[in-house]
Parts: C-alpha cells; structure tokens; sequence
C-alpha cells in the first residue's frame, strides 16, 4: 500500500502499490469528493479539458459501469476497496460477408 499526494489538499490518497502511471499525473480532490486529474488535450486546433477519475483508471469499467467504494472512502483507491457495477459493455459482434 501506498499514498498519492494531492495537489489541492493536505490529505493523501490510499492506493496499492502505485504505477509510473498514476505518479506521472497531478492528483486533486474534485469537488464532488473523487480524486480526479484534470489535462488539457489538444484536439486538432481546439484545447479540450479531459478528466481522468482515479478509482475508474484503476478498476477501467465499461463505459455504462460504474466504481463504487466498499468502504464508501474515495480517497481510498486500493483495488480490493472498489468493485464495477451495473450492465456489462455489449461486445461487438464480428460480421462476416459472403461473396
């Protein structure tokens, strides 16, 4: 276990053992309570901001799934303390032409 340092408050995130991947971002508390990471992207010509929410980069749900807290901490982004619910993404199903 280990802790991430935010950028807009004393407290720290809990999270396992932390990837190069979540060191390299600047980690805040969004007002909504998640730890979130905001960037701006360049899109073509456009600057878009993009918000990356810690506890779903880690659990990476489906797009209609959501992360929930077991313990109901969102400062607390171990793998053991978040689970996926609701429907399964549909797969893509492969269609095939016959000549």
């Amino acid at each position: 276990m280990a802790f991430l340092r935010l950028k807009n408050s004393s407290k720290r995130v809990k999270v396992d053992d932390p990837a190069d991947e979540l060191r390299e971002h600047s980690w805040e508390i969004h007002s909504n309570g998640y730890v979130v990471c905001r960037e701006t992207v360049r899109v073509g010509n456009t600057s878009v901001r993009k918000s990356t929410y810690l506890h779903r980069l880690i659990m990476e749900p489906g797009r209609e799934q959501r992360v929930r807290f077991k313990n109901g901490n969102p400062l607390d982004c171990r793998e053991e303390n978040l689970y996926v619910v609701g429907p399964p993404d549909e797969p893509v199903e492969e269609t095939t032409t016959s000549d």
